[in-house]
């Protein structure tokens, strides 16, 4: 698979439930997530717990270094990823709490925000880390 396409799965599981990630393949073989998986092998979803992991440390990032920004553009996005992603909101209340066209938040902010976060997710999914 390219990388294009790994970030495409990415950004369809970014919120799925710790049973969907558990049987997300394409994720679970890489060797981040498998060196991760492997920490967590006593706990029930492993490979799910490791790609949540994952996902939450990539929206972390993109969060805080967007909310460092100060262009409109990146507030945005931090914004878009504090509501979507950690409140769990819908595009339609995002777009209502900027003051945005549901069209608009879709296909330019949530489009970047889910970019950046899969680019960061699989700089993490691809790289082993050493444990302490």
């Amino acid at each position: 698979m390219s990388h294009e396409d790994y970030a495409k799965v990415v950004t369809t599981v970014i919120r799925r439930d710790l049973f969907e990630l558990e049987a997300c393949t394409t994720l679970g073989q890489l060797p981040g997530v498998r060196a991760l998986a492997h920490q967590l092998k006593r706990g029930i979803f492993p490979t799910g717990m490791a790609i949540r992991h994952l996902l939450d440390r990539a929206v972390n990032e993109v969060f805080m270094l967007a909310l460092d920004q100060p262009d409109l553009a990146s507030q945005r996005i931090a914004s878009f990823l504090h509501l979507w992603y950690k409140q769990g909101e819908t595009v339609v209340t995002i777009a209502a709490a900027l003051g945005l066209s549901r069209s608009y938040v879709t296909h330019t902010i949530q489009r970047r925000a889910l970019d950046l976060v899969a680019r960061r997710f699989l700089e993490h999914a691809w790289r082993v880390e050493a444990t302490a």
